[in-house]
């Protein structure tokens, strides 16, 4: 059944659903198809239940434990088997019931008691492959040449994949203006999905292509000091505070099998000579925050989209660091001086960068500021947009750091105290110049005017 369900969703594509007839023809199948177990499953609870209708409240309270216990026990089976096991491992469960409950008396009885354990050990010896999405990332990636999968870990938190492949590199929004060659990195993939790049030790006074993004900015404003990555993912960010001069780094990352996987295959990056000045937490971002006391000069979020925008289907997703209440939060672990970053893809039309500017405006207004647009930079490149934003206003100087970085890099100031508008579209010109003048307004007295 899996081998089947993998085939007809194998040639199922959504966004051909409605030019597509036999697209139709295929989801009423993978619906049939599924509704096979739920269907016998049911079947065999409603007979209970009706058999034995005088005890229908302990029956009831079983099967309500029963399935609250079964979570549990998926949570654990994935801990210790792949994924494609774990249908006919789940199968076991309801073949010990069936030993229990059912008595073997017709031959038909002992027949199936014989041929169910032989076929759940067949799927358990040699289960079938899963196949892989090709709109996921990981399939994008092992289409480039020489691109292949070294190591896999599965865990609940997800199936994890490293992949490596001489062509694939790493450098968001990099600017026009950097002179070396971007070298090769390995990735990391969760349920394939981008995770991130494998970080590696720079070479003494080698150039980063990091340093050449408008992710560096925060890194320009701030020098050494106590520095909090928030979704630490493959570590990269954190091993750019530290090879910046950072005193102190706490990389806050859930999702512990990256963390494990990266830790077996590699020896330098964050497992080199960095640990002293590195410390590693594996809880969710917002826990974090709300349990630590310290104070950082400078805190940095993951960023928020994708390459080339997506088709609307993030904002589904769940993203508790990015609310006017985690703002907030991290906003009260800066020290007085300190400021946090966050970048975001620009995308088109543009949704990631408006929607992050205006929970930042919120949540500045919210702290009770008197001019919120004194305390935010951003600088933008051809691909991203990153906002600083600071505790204290910015300073005369700070403002001639950041109109002195966009001129090296060839970035545009998309925000900035004091910005003319003459600056906005120096190097990299938009066709669609409105996310230049609506990210102002979110900042003025009329943004809720652009709220749908």
């Amino acid at each position: 059944m899996v081998s089947a369900g993998q085939r007809l969703l194998g040639g199922y594509d959504t966004y051909l659903l409605f030019f597509e007839a036999a697209q139709a023809g295929r989801l009423l199948l993978i619906n049939l198809l599924v509704a096979v177990p739920f269907f016998f499953g049911a079947l065999a609870i409603g007979l209970i239940l009706v058999r034995h209708v005088e005890r229908i409240g302990s029956l009831y309270f079983a099967n309500l434990l029963g399935s609250g216990l079964g979570g549990v026990v998926a949570v654990i089976l994935l801990g210790f088997f792949a994924p494609e096991r774990l249908p006919a491992l789940v199968a076991l469960f309801a073949l010990a019931a069936a030993f229990l409950l059912v008595r073997y008396r017709e031959k038909a009885h002992r027949l199936a008691a014989w041929c169910t354990p032989l076929t759940i050990a067949v799927f358990l010896l040699v289960p079938p492959s899963l196949k892989l999405s090709e709109y996921k990332d990981l399939q994008g990636a092992l289409n480039l040449p020489g691109a292949k999968i070294v190591a896999r870990r599965d865990s609940p938190y997800g199936q994890v994949h490293l992949v490596t492949g001489a062509a694939l590199r790493h450098a968001p929004g990099l600017s026009l203006a950097y002179p070396g060659q971007v070298a090769q990195q390995d990735a990391v993939f969760s349920n394939g999905n981008w995770f991130g790049a494998v970080p590696s030790s720079p070479a003494g006074g080698e150039l980063s292509p990091l340093d050449f993004t408008t992710s560096a900015l925060p890194y320009t404003l701030k020098g050494a000091g106590n520095v909090l990555v928030l979704h630490s993912g493959s570590g990269e960010e954190a091993l750019r505070a530290l090879a910046r001069g950072a005193d102190r780094v706490v990389a806050v990352e859930p999702h512990r099998a990256v963390l494990a996987l990266l830790d077996d295959h590699y020896t330098d990056g964050l497992s080199g000579p960095w640990k002293e000045r590195l410390e590693r937490v594996t809880l969710e971002p917002r826990t974090w925050l709300a349990t630590d006391t310290d104070r950082y000069d400078l805190i940095v979020l993951p960023t928020v989209g994708v390459f080339g925008g997506a088709v609307g289907l993030g904002a589904l997703l769940e993203q508790h660091i990015y609310t006017r209440e985690a703002f907030a939060e991290i906003w009260n672990h800066l020290e007085t001086d300190g400021l946090f970053s966050v970048t975001a893809w620009i995308d088109y039309p543009a949704r990631s960068p408006l929607r992050l500017a205006a929970t930042l405006a919120e949540m500045l207004e919210a702290e009770g500021l008197e001019k919120p647009r004194a305390h935010i930079a951003a600088v933008r490149s051809w691909g991203t947009l990153t906002f600083c934003v600071k505790r204290s206003p910015f300073s005369r100087e700070e403002t001639a750091i950041v109109r002195d970085f966009s001129r090296r890099m060839l970035f545009d100031p998309a925000l900035l105290p004091e910005l003319r508008p003459e600056e906005r579209q120096r190097y990299n010109l938009l066709q669609d110049p409105r996310l230049l003048d609506d990210l102002e307004r979110l900042f003025g007295p009329d943004r809720e005017e652009l709220y749908p």
